[in-house]
């Protein structure tokens, strides 16, 4: 018996001895380096990483269910894009390489007018705004924190469903400008004041502390921030909504993407969509050009630093000085014209009219139903919002994980700082032509590669 008592507490002992083994190891080390105790923990985050993250993937897998069933048919497919030499048919009308070229490029016109239009409208709202959002000038939160409320609520809607709204009430060039606009102005507001609640607003302050009011201190301190800022993230959303707007087609807006449309339902008039592809590509290098130059001569153009012979007069030194005086206001003035006259031929594209009285009826009918939601389609696995939501989520993660990858290894490539400039512009270029592609032109090609799921050919 007393054998049986000593075996239980030898048993006691190593079973206490083992779990307190194990509760040493997960607990924190103190190191003692020349004198200074060093506390080292438990790597936790990266143990519940090497396990979730591979769970995740597997699961994010599971969920959109990669499909290569018809490569071959995809590959076959893609080659159609290089028969120069083939007509399309589209309906009843026989269209030529040329004459899809031409049509191109006046739909493109077409949909750079919408996009000026809704640009400089969309940054003229966004300024005002995301000065009153900033919690550096505007310091209750009773002000600030309704209006980036309302901007976050209207930013959360897809442009699209405006767009539907607006064709009610306006015509449909009109409908397409304003859905741009408030699609611009809510993406400016949060980039400018995010911005503005970075700045130091110590110049700001200063200024007016020797006696300005807030006017000049706002004209001599943000303005030029500001001002580079709306150039930089106004060109990023001109080339966001040129791409936005080849989708109105939806709506029966005309721009270039209702060709794109047009020519991906068929293999036989691939060879035309690449045609619309390098246009639209040819544009954005384009943009790009003009947005290095503006870059250059305007908004990053520092001045040379002035010579002056000391061993001349006073006068003669000042007269050197004024010659040598940057020539910046040349440049304001040549981009202030080009901008004007843009918005002056853009304005001709589009049709200023309301609605007519039947889509006036249609608007008052669509509101009232906006009101009456039909929870039906909750009964339906294909139209209920819960799993589609889902499936969107999915397809999101996945995108966005796959996206950042390739944007890593091709952004690294692309930085003429890393891998020197001849390296890099190869790598540009093939930045430059994934982003000319409208989003939904790259589903319907991989909708090709696909036999059974649709969400990865999304994602």
């Amino acid at each position: 018996m007393q054998n049986n008592i000593v075996k239980k507490q030898s048993i006691s002992i190593s079973s206490t001895y083992f779990f307190q083994k194990i509760k040493n190891y997960f607990s924190p080390k103190f190191t003692d380096i020349n004198g200074q105790k060093v506390i080292k923990k438990f790597p936790w985050l990266a143990l519940f990483s090497w396990i979730f993250v591979p769970l995740a993937i597997i699961l994010l897998i599971i969920a959109i269910k990669p499909d290569f069933q018809l490569s071959r048919y995809f590959w076959k497919s893609l080659s159609h894009f290089f028969d120069t030499k083939v007509n399309a048919h589209i309906g009843s009308a026989i269209r030529t390489p040329l004459d899809t070229f031409i049509l191109s490029l006046q739909l493109l016109w077409k949909t750079i007018a919408f996009s000026i239009l809704g640009t400089i409208l969309g940054i003229l709202i966004s300024i005002p705004i995301a000065l009153l959002s900033s919690k550096n000038f505007i310091k209750s939160p009773l002000i600030y924190g309704p209006f980036r409320a309302i901007m976050s609520i209207i930013r959360a809607i897809p442009p699209v469903v405006f767009v539907y709204i607006f064709f009610l009430l306006l015509s449909k060039e009109l409908s397409a400008t304003i859905s741009i606009a408030l699609f611009v102005s809510t993406l400016m507001t949060k980039w400018l004041y995010e911005d503005l609640d970075t700045y130091d607003v110590k110049s700001y302050y200063g200024v007016q502390a020797i006696g300005n009011g807030k006017f000049v201190a706002f004209k001599n301190s943000i303005f030029p921030y500001l001002t580079k800022r709306i150039f930089s993230y106004g060109f990023y959303s001109f080339e966001m909504v040129v791409r936005f707007a080849a989708i109105l087609g939806i709506v029966g807006i005309s721009t270039i993407g209702e060709l794109l449309q047009d020519y991906s339902d068929s293999q036989n008039t691939f060879s035309h969509m690449s045609i619309v592809i390098w246009v639209l590509i040819a544009f954005m290098i384009m943009l790009e050009l003009i947005n290095f130059l503006v870059r250059k001569y305007f908004l990053e153009k520092t001045p040379k630093h002035p010579k002056i012979d000391d061993k001349l007069p006073y006068n003669e030194q000042l007269k050197q000085l004024k010659k040598q005086k940057p020539k910046t206001y040349i440049w304001k003035i040549s981009l202030a014209i080009v901008i004007i006259a843009l918005i002056i031929a853009a304005s001709f594209q589009v049709d200023w009219s309301l609605a007519n009285s039947i889509k006036l009826s249609q608007f008052k009918i669509g509101i009232k139903n906006l009101f009456h939601p039909d929870w039906s389609i909750f009964n339906n696995p294909g139209t209920n919002p819960i799993i589609l939501g889902f499936d969107a989520l999915w397809l999101a993660i996945a995108s966005s994980i796959l996206g950042l990858g390739l944007a890593l290894v091709i952004g690294l490539f692309a930085s003429k700082n890393i891998m020197g400039i001849w390296t890099a512009l190869p790598f540009k270029f093939i930045i430059i032509i994934f982003r000319a592609i409208p989003p939904f032109t790259f589903a319907a090609l991989f909708l090709l590669l696909s036999k059974d799921s649709r969400i990865f050919a999304g994602t």
